[in-house]
């Protein structure tokens, strides 16, 4: 249970091109996780030589904790799951 003392209820799915090194992708679940944001599915859809590309689906509260939790609200490639 979060701090907020609900658990997030609304999907999102951002691609993520996320370059090939040690604890790369550790770092972006690190974040989501400290931003109390809950990962819920994982698709790869390309492994090149030097980068992945994923779709990740993130359960946020609403839309104010998804603005407040992707910098600058500006994060491409996102896509409501519902729409």
């Amino acid at each position: 249970m979060s701090k907020h003392g609900r658990i997030p209820e609304r999907d999102f799915v951002f691609e993520i091109r996320n370059l090939h090194g040690p604890g790369s992708l550790g770092k972006l679940f690190t974040a989501i996780g400290n931003a109390e944001g809950l990962i819920s599915d994982i698709v790869t859809t390309f492994v090149g030589k030097t980068h992945s590309i994923r779709e990740i689906t993130v359960s946020v509260f609403d839309e104010e904790h998804l603005s407040c939790r992707t910098g600058n609200c500006a994060i491409s490639g996102s896509r409501d799951p519902a729409n």
